[in-house]
């Protein structure tokens, strides 16, 4: 059978049409490098073919926008749930997932239905609790993500249109309507920052050029915005930034003089909120505010008070990551999508050794790993690594020898041919304590 490929699902009436990933293809001249060759999917990739994709994909998605899902390999149709559970080697565990994709095609294939819940399973796949909401019913998305906080409140942002807070019966706390996507963070003060985008018009080599530039908005425990952080302010000398400009300058200067339309140059799209929590000497203090930055192909640090850029890297290695997040040891895990090389990765690395490769998870021919956009990594407290694969629709925990202990398989199947995107985490702390309180379940995991 043929091999994962692209569904590229039209979303009308998308202001942005070029972002995603055309803007990615086109702002960022990803259609002039060279391919790498996939070291576990197959076959190489030639720089013509990678070329003639690249270019053949900027095209359909700069009229369409982007809401990207997998085709279900023939072998993969029948999973669905929980296909492994290596009993001993991996612990009881909670974790909350929520179905993440929208777009025409998707809800014409779902009987118009737009996905708004998230749901809490045990390992074995088992739905011991749902939330929903329709809060913003007049927005054509769903729910981007959903995270229970250590108080036991669902928050969940509604991709481009706003984030709700709920508690465990789905009642509505508070909710703000706002151009918010991705990604939030819960701060031990109570406040949570999430991920905002505002329009706004930058001068390059004399072509004023609209972007798309993203922050974030740090709200109050009541959900009131008491501060912003505007990413674009602390980029604007940046080398790639300045790169991607003067690429979109060029391009801008050639539609506006044969007179088409000119669309919002999606620059720098952050797609993750997370803070650091250890100092860095040198780089950055705990606290301080740690995102991807994907249309720059890189991962950055900005501090918590000021918003200044404090460290940024990843371009020339990862290709559009996601989901960075700092552990004890103080190294970083990133999920690395390799959107243009066609394969997946995980990756840990120590900034304190000139960013250092600690550690990382392939896929391979029997068990290929590829999410060209979304993706999460989480690495556990037994140091096992849950990876969500978004776009295939699959959730696997492995160890470090990168063994796969459990996998798991959205249950969202569309006209037996789609499967739905999805985000998964695993509960732990104070969430996990108050889930399982809840439901009446033994006070922590047990050990294997």
């Amino acid at each position: 059978m043929s091999t994962l490929k692209s569904v590229l699902v039209t979303i009308a009436g998308v202001a942005i049409a070029v972002g995603g990933l055309a803007g990615i293809l086109l702002a960022t001249g990803v259609i002039e490098n060279t391919a790498t060759e996939p070291e576990v999917e197959g076959a190489p990739v030639s720089a013509r073919e990678a070329r003639v994709s690249a270019e053949k994909q900027a095209r359909e998605l700069a009229s369409l926008g982007y809401i990207g899902a997998v085709e279900i390999r023939e072998e993969d149709r029948a999973k669905v749930g929980v296909t492994k559970h290596l009993e001993g080697r991996v612990r009881p565990a909670l974790s909350v997932y929520n179905p993440c994709a929208w777009g025409t095609q998707f809800r014409e294939a779902a009987g118009g239905q737009i996905f708004r819940e998230a749901r809490l399973i045990d390992r074995r796949g088992e739905v011991l609790h749902e939330w929903k909401s329709d809060f913003a019913s007049d927005s054509t998305r769903g729910w981007a993500i959903a995270k229970l906080s250590g108080d036991g409140h669902l928050y969940a942002i509604n991709a481009r249109a706003g984030i709700v807070k709920l508690d465990w019966d789905s009642k509505e706390v508070w909710s703000r309507k706002d151009i918010v996507h991705h990604d939030m963070a819960f701060a031990p003060d109570g406040r949570v920052w999430v991920l905002t985008e505002r329009r706004r018009e930058v001068i390059h080599d004399g072509v004023k050029v609209p972007i798309l530039d993203n922050g974030v908005a740090v709200l109050s425990p009541d959900g009131v915005v008491e501060r912003e952080i505007w990413f674009y302010d602390q980029l604007e000398g940046n080398p790639l930034v300045k790169r991607s400009l003067g690429r979109a300058a060029k391009r801008l200067r050639k539609q506006r003089r044969d007179g088409k339309p000119v669309k919002d140059v999606d620059l720098i799209h952050a797609n993750t909120a997370d803070f650091a929590t250890v100092a860095v000497d040198g780089l950055w203090q705990a606290g301080d505010f740690v995102t991807a930055l994907r249309e720059l192909d890189s991962v950055a640090v900005f501090n918590r008070e000021t918003g200044a850029l404090e460290w940024m890297w990843g371009s020339g290695t990862l290709e559009m990551p996601h989901d960075p997040s700092q552990l004890a040891s103080g190294n970083l895990l990133i999920f690395d999508n390799g959107t243009r090389r066609k394969w997946s990765r995980v990756v840990e690395i120590n900034p304190m050794a000139d960013d250092e490769l600690v550690w990382e998870y392939r896929g391979s021919r029997a068990a290929p790993f590829f999410s060209s956009m979304r993706g999460l990594a989480q690495r556990l407290d037994d140091d096992h690594v849950l990876i969500t694969d978004s776009q295939t629709g699959r959730v696997i925990e492995v160890d470090r020898d990168g063994e796969i202990l459990w996998e798991f398989w959205s249950p969202y199947v569309l006209k037996g041919s789609l499967r739905v995107p999805i985000r998964m985490i695993q509960l732990e702390g104070d969430a996990l304590a108050f889930a399982q309180r809840k439901l009446g379940l033994a006070a922590a995991p047990a050990e294997p």
